[in-house]
């Protein structure tokens, strides 16, 4: 199984109410894959609006991209709302796991 094969479709049609939810619930799947690296395929997090009006979030493109990147990315997104802050902690040891992870990086 492939992270493309099984998880695009998930978070292509998966809304989250937050940006650190949406973050968690990407590092959960690439644990449960038993890939740790997954997460080096999302460079490109856009987020978009749901049909209602209200603000939420989802994954609508990724492609190979390096960690330190997304990492840059994840947190410049958490900065602009300070209300994601609460997940900072909790995204910062998720990024040490997958840094010490034993699998090669893509």
């Amino acid at each position: 199984m492939t992270f493309e094969e099984n998880e695009s479709q998930y978070f292509e049609s998966q809304y989250f109410e937050t940006i650190g939810q949406l973050f968690l619930a990407i590092v959960r799947v690439c644990k449960q894959i038993g890939n740790y690296d997954a997460i080096v395929y999302l460079s490109n997090i856009d987020f978009a609006g749901n049909n209602n009006g209200n603000e939420k979030y989802r994954l609508l493109d990724y492609k190979v991209a390096d960690l330190d990147k997304i990492e840059k990315k994840i947190f410049d997104l958490l900065n602009l709302k300070e209300d994601q802050n609460d997940y900072k902690h909790e995204i910062e040891l998720d990024f040490q796991q997958l840094r010490s992870s034993k699998a090669k990086l893509i």
